[in-house]
């Protein structure tokens, strides 16, 4: 169970690079479109969860942070099987 928690940790990592690549690098940058094509299919339905709980855009830009702790939650539930 560590591996997989370690492997998850590195996600959670990665999804941090992506937030800050997003913000400051180019769009064509190899490294984002790659973290992109691995982050977007699990961020999209989470924003779409938060405008729809909100009614309001402002919101779904909180979607990684709702990633980053759905991550947290299963490796908590994995450390303590």
């Amino acid at each position: 169970m560590r591996t997989v928690v370690r492997l998850l940790n590195l996600v959670q990592i990665a999804l941090v690079v992506y937030c800050v690549l997003s913000w400051f690098a180019n769009p064509r940058n190899p490294a984002l479109r790659f973290l992109s094509r691995m982050f977007e299919p699990v961020l999209q339905p989470i924003r779409r969860a938060l405008r729809r709980g909100t009614n309001s855009e402002t919101w779904s830009g909180l979607a990684p942070m709702v990633a980053a702790l759905l991550i947290q939650a299963l490796c908590g539930l994995l450390m303590n099987i």
